[in-house]
């Protein structure tokens, strides 16, 4: 069989060319796309991992490095690539993405998920180029590329821990680092103790919690090791003891943080804590980026590694001279193949949703009007675990003397798991906060502007007399609109998935009124403030 080769004198030939190039581009465009907007939202909301940002361009540069390296070099003779064998990989891997995006589509905050979809991504990536080579005997920019697993590999330092693995690496941080500033502090004379994951000073206790635990600064770490054991292109072994002396100078400064900031609260209260909190986050995770350089530097020592990135003397052919017809074939199945997987999913869960009424959605226009009205931040634990896109929290009180608390989150679809807000309720949050419930929650049906909205009324004590919470989780598009809370386990997602359920726009609304007397008091005035603050839209 003959393979036909593309000249650059030709103009319809180059056309030809460009097109078939394209084709090379597309199909890992597209994967590594689905990948990064995938990630963005851990990336956004977690401040562990918004270091994530980082990796992208961090990945390019090495790769133009990378590029520049092997330019520089002479061309080898490259050895026959088992093409059947890279195939037969590539299709399992591609067979497993339309998998991945089945699940995903129902699950797209299962943190399982992220880790499958970026190893399958990178698998395909890597096969494709080895493929593109074995395919391609006149093409010296591509044959001469070697495939660069371990830039590729520096973007899974990016990829959110799965929770079985974060947490218990959460706590062991949290209270390694409260020990080790507590000993740190005996050390210097001040008396400190370690209670888990607290350290105890004369003027209070400091709280390690997960931001202040070091998984930050662990993630930042590996990160910074493995981009500067491409970039100064060390050996594996070198590498090894790079990523080791990086965490370890990590963890070690974190220590170093905690102690400091514990020692301020001990000499100066807690109150002088937060001026020193930001400013040490900063400057230490800077300090441990210029060691780990250093260390790197040294590691390296006097050989050379390819740090020029001149292109060299001699000609090499044009972007398009020698590209062979069949190079193309494989990226473009593997276009076609993404498309079709693409097209399943949706078809798999629209045809699950036939019979869902159309969608039904209501805003929130809260009394901004009323005298002592105050809209307040929600916490960021909130955001990071509930991951809503919208949110509102606001207080004011009323001249019968209710004094009111409205909570409005929005999500849009296809952003979380649909059972994600089921697995938080007001139940679980106010017991948390220490108050004690009186009797069962009961469920009631209020009929506002055309909505029967299904709320949930739970009755708290607290020192004002009982604080009644009214709840509504409402789904755009569902049959039933009851919800009981929910564990999000692997059955539940797994489910999720054959019984096409994804998550097409949720809301909540949960009002807590303090101040009436009677649970039917209580009742009448929710039904009365619904009626002002609910309307019609998305």
């Amino acid at each position: 069989m003959h393979s036909f080769e593309i000249h650059s004198g030709n103009s319809d030939s180059r056309s030809g060319a460009v097109f078939r190039s394209s084709l090379l581009i597309l199909p890992l465009l597209f994967l590594w796309t689905k990948l990064i907007h995938h990630l963005a939202i851990e990336w956004s909301l977690n401040p562990q991992y918004r270091a994530g940002w980082a990796v992208l361009p961090a990945c390019l540069f090495l790769l133009w490095k990378q590029h520049g390296r092997e330019q520089n070099k002479a061309p080898a003779t490259q050895a026959s690539s088992p093409l059947r064998l890279l195939v037969l990989a590539a299709v399992v891997l591609g067979v497993a993405y339309a998998a991945i995006r089945l699940v995903e589509e129902a699950n797209p905050d299962w943190r399982l998920v992220s880790w499958a979809l970026a190893l399958d991504v990178i698998g395909l990536t890597i096969l494709t180029l080895r493929i593109i080579r074995a395919t391609t005997s006149r093409f010296p920019s591509v044959t001469q590329f070697k495939v660069p697993v371990f830039t590729l590999v520096l973007f899974l330092a990016a990829v959110p821990w799965p929770t079985i693995i974060e947490k218990p690496v959460v706590t062991a941080l949290s209270r390694w680092v409260a020990l080790g500033a507590a000993d740190s502090l005996n050390l210097l004379g001040v008396p400190a103790m370690s209670h888990g994951n607290l350290v105890e000073v004369r003027s209070g206790c400091l709280g390690i919690d997960e931001a202040c635990s070091g998984i930050q600064s662990l993630q930042s770490s590996v990160l910074v090791t493995l981009f500067f054991g491409e970039f100064f292109h060390l050996h594996i072994s070198r590498r090894v003891v790079l990523l080791t002396a990086g965490v370890f100078c990590s963890l070690l400064l974190n220590v170093i943080r905690t102690g400091a900031l514990a020692w301020v609260a001990a000499n100066q209260g807690l109150k002088a804590m937060p001026g020193w909190h930001d400013p040490l986050g900063i400057m230490l995770p800077l300090i441990a980026f210029l060691v780990t350089w250093c260390i790197g530097l040294w590691l390296r020592g006097h050989k050379a590694n390819g740090w020029n990135l001149c292109f060299g003397e001699n000609r090499t052919p044009g972007f398009f001279e020698g590209l062979q017809v069949r190079t193309a074939i494989f990226p473009a199945c593997l276009l076609i193949w993404i498309g079709l997987a693409e097209l399943g999913t949706q078809m798999w869960y629209r045809s699950h949703e036939r019979g869902l009424p159309t969608p039904a959605s209501w805003n929130v226009r809260l009394p901004r009007e009323l005298p002592g009205f105050q809209e307040l931040p929600l916490p960021e634990a909130s955001r990071q675990i509930l991951r809503y896109d919208h949110g509102i929290n606001a207080v004011w009180r009323e001249n019968e003397g209710f004094h009111w608390q409205a909570i409005f989150l929005r999500w849009k679809p296809g952003r979380v798991a649909a059972d994600l807000a089921r697995n938080h309720t007001p139940e679980d949050c106010l017991a948390a906060s220490g108050r004690s419930a009186i009797g069962d929650a009961t469920t009631q049906i209020m009929c506002v502007h055309g909505f029967e909205l299904p709320f949930r009324r739970y009755a708290f004590d607290s020192q004002d007399g009982p604080a009644y919470v009214f709840y509504c989780l409402w789904t755009d598009r569902a049959l039933d609109r009851i919800f009981t809370s929910q564990w999000i386990g692997y059955s539940t997602r797994i489910d999720a998935v054959l019984n096409g359920e994804r998550n097409l726009g949720q809301r909540s609304l949960e009002l807590v009124l303090e101040g009436a007397e009677t649970p039917e008091i209580a009742y009448q005035a929710v039904e009365r403030l619904l009626g002002q603050i609910i309307r019609s839209g998305p």
